[in-house]
């Protein structure tokens, strides 16, 4: 996922279940969760991504960033480029039609494009 510096990535969750950790990319890419660079439990965590540098959050309970749930940010300067914005969007991101064969970081990643092509506030729902 791209975005703007300035902008604010909320992480929203059952934190009886899940955690948000900030991670380096070599424990993102291997899931692991023994190093995080921030911790987040509170189940409403706001992240403000201000420097133009990629980002890597992973939830640190045991198995679940295996099964998808972590995400990959690309934080570009506001000058960078972007395609176009969609013109309609739908009322309810929570109800946007995924196949149901994609994988919970592809559900995760479509709707946190929507909620992005809204707001400068980035929802994430784990």
């Amino acid at each position: 996922m791209c975005f703007d510096v300035s902008w604010l990535l909320v992480f929203e969750y059952d934190n009886g279940t899940h955690n948000v950790m900030q991670v380096n990319v070599n424990d993102f890419k291997s899931c692991n969760p023994d190093s995080p660079i921030v911790i987040c439990e509170t189940g409403s965590d706001a992240i403000p991504l201000e420097s133009v540098r990629e980002y890597y959050f992973l939830c640190g309970v045991p198995g679940h960033c295996e099964k998808g749930q972590k995400i990959h940010i690309t934080l570009n300067s506001a000058e960078a480029a972007y395609p176009p914005t969609p013109t309609l969007l739908p009322n309810n991101i929570n109800n946007v039609n995924v196949p149901p064969s994609s994988s919970i970081s592809s559900k995760l990643s479509y709707q946190l494009a929507m909620v992005a092509a809204v707001s400068p506030s980035v929802f994430l729902l784990i």
